[in-house]
Parts: structure tokens; sequence; C-alpha cells
């Protein structure tokens, strides 16, 4: 398993209910450098949160949120397994150029094709699906 290092945007772009809304950086976060200042005492949310970058090797080192300015999570929403790219709403394009853009229409496409999951891309309150 990988490790957050000095990244820290999922304290940014997650909402957490006991903390803070999404989209706003979390205060006990530690800026710049990553870590939490209450990371014993942490939430509930923060506890069971592991962005799937950290879980899954197979997205490879340009996927780091700290540099693609994207989190990485997989939800299960009744029933329906959904993939979402959450941008930082600091560079909502992001998700439209390379690597990412062609990495995402590919697993978009073998979602779809394999009828296993959708792929969503979120920016601020917007969602967007990706068909291909």
């Amino acid at each position: 398993m990988r490790s957050c290092g000095h990244c820290s945007l999922c304290c940014k772009i997650m909402g957490v209910p006991e903390v803070k809304p999404r989209h706003d950086w979390c205060p006990h976060a530690i800026k710049p450098g990553g870590g939490c200042r209450i990371y014993a005492e942490r939430p509930q949310p923060c506890r069971d949160f592991h962005c799937v970058w950290l879980r899954d090797l197979r997205f490879g080192q340009h996927w780091y949120p700290a540099t693609a300015r994207i989190v990485i999570d997989a939800q299960i929403n009744d029933g329906e397994t959904v993939i979402c790219f959450i941008c930082d709403p600091a560079q909502p394009l992001r998700w439209r150029t390379e690597p990412w853009f062609s990495d995402i229409k590919q697993i978009a496409q073998v979602g779809l094709q394999e009828a296993r999951w959708n792929t969503v891309i979120m920016v601020g309150d917007e969602r967007i699906p990706v068909l291909s």
C-alpha cells in the first residue's frame, strides 16, 4: 500500500460533516507538506477514507493526488458502483489534460463494456458522466 506523503488534497475537496463542507480546506490540515493536526483523534469519515490511488497500484505515479490535483474515489450508490474523479476546484479542467484524460476514457470504457461501473467527473458540485 502507498502512503499519502505530502498530499492532503482529500482534506480540501472531500466533505466531512463533522468538520467541514466539501471544497474548503479542513482547519486541521497542515499546509504545505500534508498531514493532520488531529490525526489521532480525527473523525471516522477521515479514518475510513483511502483514495483509490493509495489502494490500487494500477494507477501510476502521475495519479498521485498532489500531482494530478484529482482524488479518485470508488463509491457504491444504491447498489451501483461509481468511479469518481474528484477535481480540485482550483484546477477544474485538469481531468481534460493528458495523461489523465486518456486514462479516464479507458477506465470509463471498460466499466461500460463490462457493465461493472459508471465513471463520473466531479468538479465542485457538478457531476459529469463519462460515456466512453
